[in-house]
């Protein structure tokens, strides 16, 4: 029987488009690079864990590790199981570059010659070797390190054809190496700007902008091509981001009317959550998501369960539910995942319900539903793009930050540490991403590059492409006809039983005639920014916890169970943000248990009532009794604290009128810092009684002087600012 080529890629894209260029027949022996390696390499008495049981067996632990006093002081997540969860990620990234880069945990300790890594790297390998004797004790491993070759599979082809488009780890290149002393074995690679010192050691007369065959183990140049770039580039720049689907809309609609097949156009987008501008702009249904579509519904269902059964198998006969009355086209997906979960239940024991639910919810989340709806444009991630031709594409968000995208779990190590270790330092990684892009632009005849105005990626220099910009022409919405501005005149009066609050006198302060429209117009703002949001939100889940909490030493507890769950039903940004405002709040709650007060008085407390004849109203966020003071307590979580006098005073006033024997005491607590400051009420109370007679014996609200307030006012569009 004759032996066949056997051919390895890069990506499973690079795959079928290999095999769709195949006549009829029987398709010749193909592989992607993973699934070589998953083919050829062999454990005795082992079994690959999956993902989803690797991250089971490290949550756990971490939860039964014993991390010492000194530890815990510059522990880099929380301790404790949300912490560990998302920790998780960070370990199984580093893990995998220990493991690529065939270095051990000590041996970067002694590489870090200042000491910057050495206290984390011991707990790291500490973990680390906890994490390996666990699945070892399992039956379980993660990565081959005591492997074999299945040589009779391997020797069954004539020879192996590896098709490269990114870089390989050591570990990777060890094995290729191997195998080529046994098979014969060829290497094609393109050459830039970005990759040469990859792959130089392999033949000194490697040249930039040129593919290569090339023989293994030894590098004996087979064949040699130029391979320039002369791609057609056009750049526009956009205001907002969904402006950049007005472009990407015109484009698609002239290609087509063009002529060009669809199947040859690609929207590549380098962050993905840019889909949901195009799913929102795009009527026609033209585009096809090759990343599919999230099931946040089927989620949103799931996280009703959380506090309703502490029975694990209970909660998974309710989970089986809910699949059961799901989607097909997810239906089998989440049966798998759960089933996972339910063949390693011994190991879930000491997982609580709910810390279950997060699991499976952290799952799930990722993912995908086939877009089966679409047209024939696709809409694909960068990484998707990696051995493919297209007649014409078009890339969104090419902006700096964007351009190369690089993970916060990349940036764990220095580069001294890692270049003398030999693992892929930052730049490295830069270059990956930079020669992922520009062999796509070889592999296309037409670039159409959109980015934010000002913001484009340095990296179109580093090509040397001089297209003009253009400025975006086109919008998905009509444009407004001028108007022309006509100044208004507004003069009234307060009527007699206005309720005044802290926000309308620093209002009426700072500007009169915001003061009018929103306290006398009653003008509704423009929807808030989402820092107010966020803060908004943390003052709601801190009262939800002082009410639920049986003592104060259960607060942060349940405080980041809460805000978890949030993080779960938020989008990408804005669980960034709930995340870093946990970070943020860890010296909150150290700070809290420190003086821990004798009684809770009022929590997220509404009043109003009568001064001097005046109507007051607010809402304070915590008063409690501590020895003999009554504490009167206002969070703030902004980055900009300042003391706020007129608040103050006014909580104190009203506290004053229910409790006019006690000593009563106002601070300010930053969630940010923990450190409580003393409002003087004195002060507050004399600008009270200034602000207040001024509002009633005013009668024009004009304009501030300053435009300095503007940058914030909903209503500096009526005021032409």
């Amino acid at each position: 029987m004759k032996k066949e080529t056997l051919s390895v890629f890069s990506s499973s894209r690079s795959l079928e488009a290999f095999l769709a260029q195949q006549k009829e027949g029987f398709l010749p022996p193909s592989l992607t690079l993973e699934g070589f390696f998953s083919q050829v390499l062999f454990v005795p008495n082992k079994i690959k864990a999956p993902l989803l049981l690797q991250k089971i067996i490290l949550t756990q632990v971490l939860k039964e590790f014993e991390f010492n006093s000194k530890e815990k002081q510059f522990l880099f997540f929380e301790y404790n199981f949300l912490g560990f969860l998302e920790t998780s990620s960070f370990l199984f990234s580093l893990f995998s570059e220990v493991f690529g880069s065939k270095v051990e945990f000590s041996s970067i300790t002694q590489k870090d010659i200042y000491g910057e890594y050495e206290d984390h790297l011991r707990v790291l390998e500490r973990i680390y070797q906890s994490y390996q004797e666990k699945l070892s004790n399992l039956g379980f491993y993660d990565f081959p390190r005591k492997y074999e070759i299945l040589w009779d599979y391997l020797k069954s082809f004539s020879e192996i054809r590896f098709y490269i488009d990114g870089f390989l780890s050591a570990f990777e290149w060890s094995i290729l190496l191997e195998v080529s002393h046994q098979i014969p074995s060829f290497l094609n690679i393109h050459i830039n700007i970005f990759n040469l010192s990859h792959f130089a050691f392999l033949n000194p007369s490697l040249t930039i902008d040129h593919s290569y065959l090339l023989s293994l183990p030894h590098g004996e140049m087979i064949q040699e091509t130029k391979r320039d770039l002369k791609s057609h580039f056009s750049l526009t720049a956009c205001e907002l981001r969904i402006d950049e689907c007005s472009v990407v809309i015109e484009r698609i609609q002239r290609w087509l009317q063009e002529g060009v097949d669809p199947n040859q156009i690609a929207i590549v987008l380098p962050k993905e959550d840019f889909a949901l501008f195009l799913q929102a702009s795009d009527e026609g249904k033209n585009f096809n998501y090759a990343m599919g579509r999230g099931i946040e519904d089927f989620v949103e269902k799931i996280l009703k369960l959380q506090g309703a059964y502490d029975n694990f198998y209970i909660l998974i006969e309710k989970i089986q539910e809910l699949i059961h009355k799901t989607r097909l086209s997810i239906k089998q997906k989440l049966l798998e995942i759960l089933t996972l979960f339910e063949l390693n239940a011994k190991l879930l024991e000491s997982f609580s319900s709910d810390e279950f639910l997060h699991l499976f919810i952290q799952e799930i989340k990722k993912l995908r539903e086939d877009d089966s709806c679409g047209g024939k444009v696709r809409v694909i991630g960068m990484l998707e793009t990696r051995g493919i031709e297209f007649e014409k594409i078009i890339i969104v968000d090419f902006n700096e930050e964007n351009i190369p995208l690089v993970s916060y779990h990349d940036m764990f190590l220095n580069t001294q540490v890692r270049q003398s270790l030999g693992m892929p330092t930052l730049k490295d990684k830069q270059n990956l991403q930079k020669h992922y892009y520009l062999e796509l632009f070889k592999n296309t005849q037409e670039v159409e590059i959109i980015f934010i105005q000002n913001k484009l990626s340095s990296f179109i220099q580093e090509l040397d492409i001089h297209s003009k910009i253009q400025q975006n022409s086109f919008t998905l919405f009509p444009p407004q006809k001028p108007r022309e501005y006509l100044e208004d005149q507004i003069n009234a009066s307060l009527s007699e039983d206005f309720v005044f609050s802290s926000s309308s006198l620093k209002i009426f302060n700072q500007c009169k005639r915001q003061f009018y429209f929103s306290y006398i117009a009653h003008l509704k703002e423009e929807k808030q920014n989402q820092s107010i949001f966020v803060g908004e939100v943390i003052h709601c889940l801190l009262h939800q916890t002082y009410q639920e909490a049986s003592d104060f030493s259960s607060l942060q507890s349940i405080f980041e169970k809460k805000l978890f769950q949030k993080q779960l039903e938020s989008s990408a940004k804005l669980e960034m943000e709930f995340i870093l405002a946990r970070h943020q709040m860890e010296v909150f709650w150290k700070k809290e248990l420190e003086k821990v007060p004798d009684e809770i008085l009022f929590l997220e407390h509404g009043f109003d009532f009568v001064w001097n004849g005046v109507h007051l109203k607010g809402r304070i966020d915590r008063v409690d009794r501590l020895d003999d003071v009554i504490r009167v307590i206002d969070y703030k979580f902004s980055d900009k604290v300042s003391l706020d006098v007129i608040q103050g005073a006014i909580y104190y006033l009203y506290i004053q009128s229910l409790y006019p024997h006690d000593k009563i005491e106002v601070y300010l607590l930053p969630l940010k810092s923990g450190e409580l400051h003393r409002v003087d009420v004195e002060e507050g109370i004399y600008k009270i009684q200034e602000l207040i007679k001024e509002a009633r014996e005013e009668r024009q609200f004009n304009k501030c002087a300053s435009n300095k307030p503007c940058g914030e006012c909903a209503f500096k569009i009526l005021c032409n600012r």
